[in-house]
């Protein structure tokens, strides 16, 4: 299992925090749509859970 660099996606709390912040910022963002916004947030949901399920962080 590859080292986790962000020790703090091993809480779930936190990881939905995240998530939640990150969607509001888009919500926000007058740049999207409606439908832009909530496609990236699912996105973003899937990718911070998923991450914090495997503990794990891509490499960039």
């Amino acid at each position: 299992m590859p080292q986790n660099f962000f020790p703090v996606l091993a809480d779930k709390k936190i990881c939905l925090a995240l998530a939640h912040a990150a969607c509001v910022l888009m919500a926000a963002d007058p740049a999207l749509s409606p439908e832009d916004a909530a496609l990236d947030a699912c996105q973003t949901y899937h990718c911070l859970l998923t991450l914090h399920a495997r503990q794990e962080i891509p490499d960039n």
